[in-house]
């Protein structure tokens, strides 16, 4: 997590949503490719890692204001970055589990220069 003017801001501000309460405990399990598998039609054979975390999930309007269609939802899962332990920047594909749910992280929705908050668009 990068410092800024010599502060760890995500530190900071991971501590005062903690103690502030309404954050939610969740796992976030990390894959990397992995080597190639000898036979090649096999592609690679991925491994995992395991890492907990705080955050919280939430749904947004998706429907643009002028739209007639039905509305939709979308769904955001947030992950305070210094919560991460062991530490990882979490990334596209992927899986967090949080209130009972499974997601897959599908795009990065924003991302504060500090990296206090990662927002992500998931997908069930």
């Amino acid at each position: 997590m990068p410092d800024l003017f010599g502060l760890n801001i995500a530190k900071i501000v991971n501590d005062s949503l903690t103690s502030a309460g309404g954050l939610v405990a969740g796992t976030l399990t990390s894959y990397t490719p992995g080597t190639r598998s000898t036979n090649k039609t096999e592609g690679t054979n991925p491994t995992s890692t395991t890492h907990t975390f705080q955050g919280f999930v939430e749904t947004q309007d998706g429907r643009q204001a002028e739209a007639v269609v039905s509305p939709t939802e979308d769904l955001f899962v947030s992950i305070m970055g210094a919560s991460v332990s062991p530490a990882v920047a979490p990334k596209i594909n992927d899986q967090v589990t949080i209130d009972g749910s499974t997601y897959t992280l599908l795009k990065l929705a924003s991302l504060d220069p500090a990296e206090a908050l990662y927002k992500f668009e998931a997908g069930v």
